[in-house]
C-alpha cells in the first residue's frame, strides 16, 4: 500500500487537500494503475490542542469520523492513514493523559466506520519504548496497544532520532529498542 500526503484535518468536519488537487489526482491514478492500494495520509492541521479538543467531545469526534469516512468512500480510496503528530510535537506531554483515551476511542470509532465500508485504517505514530506512560516511555499518548487492536496497519516512525543537531537518522540500537516494544 502507498500513502501519499494528500490531506490535512482543519476542523472536526473539514478535511482540506494538501498541495494541489491535480497533483494528488495524478499520483493516485498512477498508483492505482500499478495495482497498489491507496491509503492517503491525513495530517493534523488544526493547531495546538485543537484536535485533542475535537476528540474529547463525543459529538465533534463523531463529526471527524464521518468527515474522514466520507472522504475515503467518495474518492474510492482503499482506506486512510492518520499521521496526527501534533499530540506529540505541539500539544505538550502535560496533555497526554487526557488525550490518550480520546485518541484510542477515535481510532476505534474510525476503524469501525471504515471497516463497515470495506476500507482499511493505517495509523502512523512516533516511537514508544514501554507501557509505563512516563517521560522515558517515548510518545505514549499514541498508546500502541490501545490503537493497535483497531487498526489494520500501525506504522512506527523509527527515524528522526537526531533532529536538534546533526547525528544519526536511526541508530540500529534505537530502532531495535523501538521494535522490541512494538505490538
Amino acid at each position: 500500500e502507498v500513502s501519499p500526503f494528500g490531506f490535512s484535518a482543519v476542523a472536526a468536519d473539514r478535511i482540506a487537500t494538501s498541495g494541489t488537487e491535480g497533483n494528488l489526482t495524478v499520483a493516485v491514478t498512477s498508483l492505482r494503475n500499478q495495482g497498489l492500494p491507496v491509503l492517503p495520509s491525513i495530517t493534523d492541521g488544526t493547531g495546538k490542542l485543537v484536535m485533542a479538543g475535537i476528540l474529547a467531545n463525543p459529538a465533534t469526534r463523531s463529526q471527524h469520523v464521518q468527515a474522514i469516512t466520507n472522504l475515503v468512500v467518495a474518492r474510492g480510496y482503499d482506506g486512510i492513514d492518520l499521521d496526527y503528530e501534533a499530540f506529540a510535537f505541539t500539544d505538550g506531554s502535560s496533555s497526554w493523559a487526557a488525550t490518550r483515551p480520546n485518541w484510542v476511542a477515535f481510532v476505534a470509532d474510525l476503524a469501525d466506520a471504515l471497516h463497515a465500508e470495506g476500507k482499511l485504517l493505517a495509523v502512523t505514530v512516533p516511537p514508544m519504548y514501554d507501557a509505563d506512560y512516563d517521560s522515558s516511555s517515548g510518545y505514549w499518548v499514541y498508546d500502541y496497544a490501545g490503537v493497535g487492536k483497531h487498526t489494520d496497519l500501525l506504522r512506527i516512525m523509527a527515524y528522526d532520532y537526531s533532529v536538534g543537531s546533526p547525528g544519526p537518522i536511526a541508530p540500529l540500537s534505537w530502532v531495535q529498542k523501538v521494535a522490541a516494544f512494538a505490538p
